[in-house]
C-alpha cells in the first residue's frame, strides 16, 4: 500500500493497516508469552517482553527519519518488505522444524496416561 506513493490517501491507508496489524500481533504475542511461561515467571517474562517491544518501537521511531533521508520512501518500503519476508521464511522454517519433531515441548506423563502396575495378589 505504501508503495503506491507518499500522498495523503496511500499514507493514511498504510497507517490504518499498520495499526490493525500492530494491535493483532501485539495482543496475540502478549497472550503467547503469558501462556508459555508457567507460574510466577510469567510476570517477569511479560515485563521483559514489554521492555523489548518498547525498545524496538523507540528505535524504529528514532531511525525512521534517518532512513527516509538516506534511502527515500520507496527504498525504505522495499527494505521493510524484504525484512518481513525474511522473518516470514524464518517463522515457517521454525514451524516446520517443530512439526517434524525437531523442537517444541512434549507433554509430561500424567497419572491418567500411566497404566498402574499390576499388584501382586
Amino acid at each position: 500500500m505504501a508503495l503506491l506513493g507518499d500522498g495523503f490517501w496511500p499514507f493514511t491507508a498504510s497507517l490504518i493497516l499498520l495499526g490493525l496489524a500492530w494491535n493483532a500481533l501485539y495482543v496475540g504475542g502478549s497472550h503467547l508469552v503469558g501462556a508459555s511461561v508457567p507460574g510466577r515467571g510469567r510476570f517477569r517474562a511479560q515485563g521483559a517482553n514489554e521492555f523489548f517491544v518498547a525498545l524496538a518501537a523507540t528505535a524504529g521511531a528514532l531511525l525512521a527519519g534517518a532512513g527516509l533521508a538516506l534511502v527515500g520512501w520507496g527504498a525504505l518500503n522495499l527494505l521493510a518488505i524484504a525484512a518481513a519476508a525474511a522473518l516470514g521464511v524464518a517463522v515457517i522454517a521454525v514451524a516446520r522444524g517443530a512439526a517434524a519433531g525437531g523442537g517444541g515441548s512434549q507433554e509430561p506423563a500424567t497419572s491418567a496416561s500411566v497404566r498402574p502396575s499390576a499388584r501382586p495378589s
